[in-house]
């Protein structure tokens, strides 16, 4: 999903036409918003990372870019020409920095596997209509409590009966949690 088609989607639901450009900045902030809130419920798995040397002494290292959680740690052998898993137990993350129970003598190359956020790009097809009802609730959100925004928007959505902002909110929220809710359900099985 790009941010054009995500906007357009939102705009749909909130009648905007997708040629008035009045709100655009405020539609991708809040699908934005609406990705990042995907985390840590859903989660992207990522390639392992094999580009870490730990220095002979050192135990602590932070999670590579774009990591925001990690499940194994494995370290090089060079007897067994392969990684080897370091147990659970002897490490631990705190605040994106991992710490090992145990220093080596000399530097070692560390394989991690893990998990990072999603962009907007990498979002599965399955979860877009989500993040399109979330950020269309946080729209409507938006002109309940805002009368000046209100206002343009009902000019530009001709829709200047609607005085049910926050019903509306509630039901994206609500139909975007109900889509999230079976989709997790769905990849679980």
């Amino acid at each position: 999903m790009t941010t054009v088609e995500a906007r357009e989607d939102v705009k749909t639901f909130l009648y905007i036409p997708t040629a008035t450009t009045a709100f655009d900045t405020e539609v991708d902030d809040f699908v934005q918003n609406s990705v990042d809130a995907l985390w840590p419920h859903l989660k992207e798995e990522l390639t392992p990372d094999t580009s870490l040397t730990l220095a002979s002494g050192d135990n602590e290292f932070p999670l590579p870019a774009g990591m925001a959680e990690v499940y194994q740690v494995e370290i090089y052998d060079s007897d067994l020409e392969g990684y080897t898993p370091i147990d659970g137990t002897l490490w631990r993350l705190h605040k994106g920095v991992v710490y090992l129970q145990e220093t080596y003598d000399s530097a070692v190359v560390l394989r991690l596997f893990g998990f990072g956020r999603y962009d907007l790009t990498d979002v599965p097809v399955e979860f877009e209509l989500v993040v399109s009802n979330w950020a269309a609730s946080n729209m409507y959100q938006m002109f309940a409590g805002d009368k000046r925004k209100y206002n343009i928007y009902s000019q530009v959505s001709g829709r200047s009966g609607v005085s049910n902002m926050l019903e509306l909110s509630n039901f994206h929220y609500d139909r975007g949690n109900e889509i999230f809710r079976d989709r997790l359900d769905l990849r679980a099985v």
